[in-house]
């Protein structure tokens, strides 16, 4: 396992985990009978988002890893801008629609 191969899949299931937690973040306020099913599955819509976050970023990371044979470091590099970039704009997106929805 090299450690340039890891730290690139693992922004990238990072990036993806963002938008996951964001999109199911807004369908829940927007469906209450998904927040409900989130609830019913660990008591707490929360408790539920952050199995699902560590589920999806751990098949994302074993996915990117297998996909990304040999990044570069330029590469590596711009992908952790991105994420940099992608927990800005995932707050914002949330914040921003907390703010609209109530």
């Amino acid at each position: 396992m090299t450690t340039l191969r890891l730290i690139y899949a693992s922004a990238i299931a990072a990036i993806y985990s963002i938008w996951f937690i964001v999109a199911i973040t807004v369908l829940g306020e927007l469906n209450p009978g998904f927040k409900d099913f989130l609830k019913s599955l660990t008591g707490h819509h929360w408790v539920t988002k952050g199995y699902a976050m560590l589920l999806f970023y751990g098949l994302a990371l074993l996915i990117c890893y297998d996909a990304a044979k040999k990044p570069s470091e330029v590469r590596a590099a711009k992908t952790l801008r991105l994420l940099s970039i992608s927990a800005g704009l995932g707050l914002v997106a949330l914040v921003g629609f907390f703010i609209w929805h109530f």
